[in-house]
């Protein structure tokens, strides 16, 4: 009913949610929204705090809590790369995860570059070494993974 009533609010149905899954819940209500509900804080909190996403959904891993196709299928409709990556490497698509990384850090290179050009400010020089860094941390999982796949076959 609550969320029927804040649907016209949607910043504050966002808000609303946000207390329920992320805040401490005393009150039962997290057992009893649907995963309609749950799928629905997702998509406001790409559209509302973007930035949050990736490490909520880490939090959220092997919950049940949210539909992985579903929830990259909104990663990628706003463009959330780092969000892209994680469900991509978690469905096992690490191949893809990393070429995704790796764009992202390109595109945003490219974008500074331009900045320094025009003697704007590069505040995304931040944001540029995390995507840098989730490369990396991407890079050495997958060898890690190919590592072990190796000794799995006798092959290492």
């Amino acid at each position: 009913v609550i969320i029927r009533h804040l649907s016209e609010e949607p910043i504050l149905l966002y808000r609303f949610l946000s207390g329920v899954i992320v805040g401490a819940d005393d009150g039962g209500l997290l057992g009893r929204l649907t995963a309609v509900d749950k799928q629905l804080f997702i998509e406001m909190m790409c559209e509302f705090e973007s930035v949050k996403v990736c490490a909520f959904l880490k939090d959220k891993a092997g919950s049940g809590f949210y539909d992985g196709e579903e929830t990259l299928k909104l990663c990628q409709e706003y463009k959330i790369a780092d969000a892209c990556a994680y469900l991509l490497e978690v469905a096992g698509e690490m191949e893809e995860a990393l070429e995704l990384m790796l764009r992202k850090l390109e595109n945003d290179v490219v974008e500074v570059k331009t900045r320094l050009r025009m003697g704007e400010d590069v505040g995304e020089l931040v944001e540029l070494k995390g995507v840098l860094g989730a490369a990396l941390d991407l890079c050495e999982r997958k060898e890690q993974k190919k590592g072990e796949e190796d000794e799995g076959d006798g092959s290492g």
